[in-house]
């Protein structure tokens, strides 16, 4: 028995390359395990942050939201994402360069609030990470990739959005 496996291990974003450049020429029609998921999470105990944002190929979106400083238990909500904005979003990825940087961005100090995003197809991920807050990521030298500069005003504004109506309700409460 030959200890070499059956087909080679693909790197995960050459594979999801291939399938974002597909989906994005029409070759191929997108599907609900097509995903990008955009995280933002950290804080001390007590003061934890979490947003989760979730937009799969078909344009569902799934959003989370913990926020302990404002007294927020964790809510969900679910709506759909518009085709063209799915689309879009697809199109900025895989144009970014995000799958051609190697560097996952790990290595934060503790407590510290750290965004990533994570695209995802078929089994196949690739997670980049990066400090939420723009003026620590300048205290401490760590500038956004070109990628993130292009991806991250759109995810934030994606997330932001969806948030936006879970905490609106509490104000009209």
């Amino acid at each position: 028995m030959s200890s070499q496996p059956d087909r080679p291990f693909e790197d995960p974003r050459e594979a999801l390359k291939v399938r974002l450049t597909s989906i994005v020429q029409g070759l191929e029609p997108v599907a609900r395990t097509d995903r990008v998921v955009y995280r933002v999470a950290g804080g001390p105990p007590g003061k934890r942050l979490e947003t989760v944002t979730e937009v799969s190929g078909t344009g569902e979106l799934k959003a989370s939201l913990l926020d302990e400083m404002a007294g927020i238990a964790r809510r969900e909500k679910t709506s759909k994402l518009p085709e063209r904005e799915t689309s879009t979003l697809m199109r900025s990825i895989l144009e970014s360069g995000l799958l051609d940087e190697g560097d996952t961005g790990e290595g934060f100090l503790p407590d510290s609030v750290i965004a990533s995003i994570t695209v995802e197809t078929d089994g196949v991920s690739v997670t980049k990470h990066f400090l939420a807050d723009e003026r620590l990521r300048s205290a401490q030298g760590r500038e956004l990739s070109s990628a993130l500069r292009k991806l991250h005003p759109l995810l934030d504004r994606i997330s932001r959005r969806a948030l936006n109506t879970m905490t609106s309700q509490d104000k009209r409460g």
